[in-house]
């Protein structure tokens, strides 16, 4: 009898024993490859960001060749942070003995991985909940200490990746880098000790030290005033300890949470005769606890390193050793000026030191560059780079899809009325206006101007989702491919119809620059900010007409009728602006305020911003923006807003979009294509 017949007649239970068992293998097989395949991506980016000349000293210009700002750039693809790059050679060695007795006691002995202390973390992490559970069984509480087991090694991956979340699979991914790591250290020093001091090194200078700072060096200027890690004090070397241990308690003012840290450091450091009496924890905590953050926090908040900041957010390839910006030092210390007295207008009627903050972009429209950029000092934030709903201000390019698809003109008639959209069979849309009673039939210029919401969302719907969702993409991330970069955009694009009244979340920078499309008509490239970043091919995401048009169109937003009215409001004095020559547009929630207005020669966006609800919802982008406009006229004079040849302007009646308008009551008027004009391909 044939074995194979009998086993698999005679015996089924062997056969799918065969096949389960031969899956669990090819399973395994494809976990193993996938694992590695991305374990070995990240230690790509580990090894990108090792290999960054950590010693270059960064120079910025602004565009008359003044130095800014200098800067040693350590880590090209870490969130924009101030660091000071410092060699092992040049720290306490003291400290680092301390260093490794608190975090890795056998960090010279390990690959990067102790098996010894792992368990010994797990062993104690269970015997703790345990006790944890027994307390709660009999109705108590207790708080117990969670020991960690990763090594020095594995904590600068993580580090290094950013910090990933913690899971098994992440967990896993970390033991195996840590390895990779060491060894690849290993064969590029001269020695494993060697190795293990840049293994340091890449920790210390990266490690978290709170307050927007990487590094012991950063720590060490804002600690204690001073750039040198050598020759540190008994309470120094503690104080660095905790701030690494626990960065973000030590720039509060709240002692109490700092003392157990403290106490915990002083502890370890006896038991292992490192020192030899208790430090005092609340004389180190006082000592160190706001007062000489100061330093960093008045660098922080300076126009130029909000400008710096910014900068390299938006430019993740390290530079050169000089970086030529486009933008203007004179101009955005006046502008900055403006900005911060204004807002401190505004807090100070509600009692409230920044309730309001904000930021600011400027851009050249015709050179495609950044020339300033500014946030409220009182911020501790990045609010340059922070994203916040744009509200009505992404209303213009949803009219220009439909401008396109359907060939509308600025006189295009549609009515106001509430629609009703179908979100699935349990859920309908159904928008109001921000106006009471319906206006009824309104030019596209007319619904615009008041900022309609039940028109934006018909168009959306009239040219459909698909169609509006890839035009304004394509605004925010033109698939260009250049050595620059992809995309700069810093934007979240909901493809949801409340995109139509501005559930898009956008920077300053990056809604300011979605402007330039209707200045360019309808083209879109990577923003300039210095004579490095080459000018890009850019692409067309709206025909030259639908731009033109939406050019004049948002000049309607600054009259009486418009919603930003306010400008009409400040054209007295003696640098008046003329409304007519302004375009733009606003846009409000109970927690932001925008304006992105723009001349023939700049575009300003200005964003306002507050934690908490407020009751009028437009609470001074408006005001801000005419204030910065003022004093940007000063160095680019106001123009009358210019447009091409082949266009001529038409009055029409706004009841029913006639170009009759001998007894029209209400007459528009607006930018048109002569019969034959060309204006290029869309």
């Amino acid at each position: 009898m044939n074995i194979e017949v009998f086993f698999c007649k005679k015996n089924p239970a062997y056969f799918f024993g065969l096949i389960f068992s031969f899956l669990i293998f090819i399973g395994t097989l494809l976990f193993l490859a996938g694992f590695f395949s991305s374990a070995e991506k990240d230690f790509a980016l580990i090894e990108k960001k090792i290999k960054v000349d950590t010693h270059t000293r960064i120079t910025f210009l602004d565009s008359r060749g003044s130095i800014l700002i200098k800067t040693g750039l350590q880590s090209p693809d870490h969130y924009p942070v101030y660091k000071k790059y410092i060699s092992i050679n040049d720290i306490d060695p003291e400290f680092i003995k301390d260093l490794l007795i608190f975090e890795d006691r056998t960090f010279y002995v390990h690959w990067g991985f102790s098996f010894s202390t792992s368990a010994y973390a797990v062993v104690r992490h269970i015997f703790h909940s345990l006790q944890k559970g027994i307390y709660s069984l009999f109705g108590h509480s207790h708080t117990f200490s969670y020991r960690g087991g990763s090594t020095i090694t594995q904590q600068t991956v993580k580090i290094m990746l950013d910090n990933p979340p913690r899971t098994i699979k992440n967990k896993m991914k970390e033991i195996y880098l840590a390895l990779r790591l060491e060894l690849f250290l290993y064969n590029g020093e001269r020695s494993r000790m060697d190795a293990k001091r840049r293994v340091l090194e890449t920790y210390l200078n990266n490690v978290y030290t709170g307050f927007r700072t990487r590094g012991i060096a950063s720590a060490s200027m804002i600690l204690f005033g001073k750039d040198s890690i050598n020759n540190l004090s008994q309470e120094e070397r503690i104080m660095l300890l905790a701030v690494i241990h626990a960065p973000g308690v030590f720039y509060t003012g709240n002692i109490r949470i700092k003392e157990p840290i403290i106490n915990k450091i002083t502890y370890v450091l006896m038991d292992n005769h490192r020192i030899f009496r208790k430090a005092d924890a609340s004389d180190i905590a006082m000592n160190y606890g706001t007062k000489k953050n100061a330093l960093l926090r008045r660098l922080a908040i300076s126009p130029r390193s909000a400008f710096i900041n910014a900068w390299f957010y938006y430019h993740p390839v390290p530079p050169s050793e000089k970086v030529h910006l486009y933008y203007r030092q004179d101009l955005d210390q006046r502008l900055n000026t403006q900005f911060n007295a204004y807002l401190e207008k505004v807090n100070a009627v509600g009692k409230k030191p920044c309730s309001v903050y904000g930021a600011y972009s400027v851009i050249h429209p015709k050179t495609n560059t950044i020339i300033s950029a500014g946030e409220a000092k009182c911020s501790t934030f990045n609010e340059l780079t922070a994203r916040r709903p744009v509200s009505s201000v992404i209303k213009p390019l949803i009219y220009l899809s439909a401008m396109d698809k359907f060939q509308w003109q600025p006189n295009y008639i549609v009515n106001d009325s509430r629609i009703t959209v179908e979100i699935d069979e349990a859920t309908d849309y159904s928008p109001e206006n921000y106006y009471r009673f319906p206006k009824g039939d309104l030019s596209l210029k007319s619904a615009l101007k008041f900022s309609s919401n039940t028109v934006s969302l018909k168009i959306l719907d009239s040219v459909g989702m698909d169609y509006a969702y890839t035009k304004i993409r394509r605004v925010f991330y033109p698939e260009i491919r250049n050595d620059y970069q992809d995309s700069t955009a810093n934007v979240l694009i909901p493809k949801v119809y409340s995109l139509a009244l501005g559930t898009l979340e956008a920077g300053i920078i990056d809604i300011t620059q979605a402007y330039s499309v209707i200045l360019r008509e309808g083209m879109i490239a990577p923003l300039r900010w210095s004579h490095q970043d080459p000018p890009g091919k850019g692409i067309s995401v709206y025909s030259p007409r639908s731009a033109w048009q939406m050019k004049e169109m948002l000049t309607g937003i600054s009259g009486v009728l418009g919603t930003g009215y306010m400008l009409s409001m400040n054209t007295s004095g003696k640098n008046p602006l003329i409304a007519k020559e302004i375009g733009g547009k606003s846009g409000s929630n109970d927690r932001d305020s925008w304006f992105i207005g723009y001349t023939e020669d700049l575009i300003i966006g200005v964003w306002l911003g507050s934690d908490t609800a407020r009751k009028k919802k437009n609470f001074g982008a408006v005001a801000a923006w005419y204030k910065l406009m003022q004093e940007a006229a000063k160095d680019y004079p106001q123009r009358p807003l210019s447009y091409p040849n082949a266009l001529y302007r038409g009055y029409y009646c706004t009841a029913n979009g006639s170009f009759k308008i001998s007894n029209c009551r209400r007459i528009e008027s607006s930018v048109f294509l002569k019969e034959g004009g060309k204006l290029g391909a869309g």
